[in-house]
């Protein structure tokens, strides 16, 4: 908030469940510009790491896929019911936005988790059907910050240092889009 002079809205404040629709919804009534959700992942292999960045899209495989239903476990619509919903949007105004927002995202979050963990993978940029991405009316994406299946990620999350080298790639991700947006608005003035 202090150094983009922007206000941040948290769908919670404690360790409580948020039913996913609620959470855009949140953002929404907010009237918010732009729609992070953070999430730790999770695989049956244990050697499985690194960081992850979707959009709102139709899953481009497998994998993608799998992670898209563990997230949507617990929401109130199937995948199967959101294929409409998503053959709608593919026309909407923010995938574009969406992807350009969760390139830079990915890009900064590897970066600085990369520099404290050189074992850090770059999982990239993929699209699936997130429920709590679905019905958001700004630039959406879901960010995977690592896999809590992995031991040696848990370890790090339980470090104050690694959730702050986290968010310090957050924030520098949601700064580059920023910055993005502003040139591109003052090149269209100067036209």
């Amino acid at each position: 908030q202090k150094h983009l002079e922007i206000e941040v809205i948290l769908t919670r404040q404690s360790d409580i469940f948020v039913p996913l629709e609620e959470r855009t919804a949140i953002a929404n009534k907010m009237g918010a510009d732009l729609f992070l959700s953070i999430h730790a992942n999770a695989s049956s292999r244990p050697g499985v790491s690194g960081v992850e960045t979707f959009h709102l899209s139709f899953a481009s495989g497998a994998e993608e896929l799998a992670v898209a239903s563990r997230e949507n476990a617990r929401a109130q619509r199937s995948v199967r019911e959101l294929e409409e919903i998503l053959r709608k949007m593919v026309q909407e105004d923010y995938n574009e936005e969406s992807y350009n927002l969760a390139t830079v995202v990915q890009e900064s979050l590897y970066e600085m988790t990369q520099a404290a963990r050189p074992q850090t993978r770059n999982r990239g940029v993929k699209r699936a059907p997130f429920i709590v991405l679905v019905n958001a009316n700004m630039p959406s994406i879901l960010t995977e910050i690592g896999f809590l299946s992995n031991p040696s990620d848990e370890l790090y999350f339980e470090e104050e240092k690694a959730r702050q080298q986290i968010a310090a790639g957050l924030f520098k991700g949601v700064s580059r889009y920023v910055d993005i947006l502003e040139n591109n608005i003052q090149s269209l003035d100067k036209k």
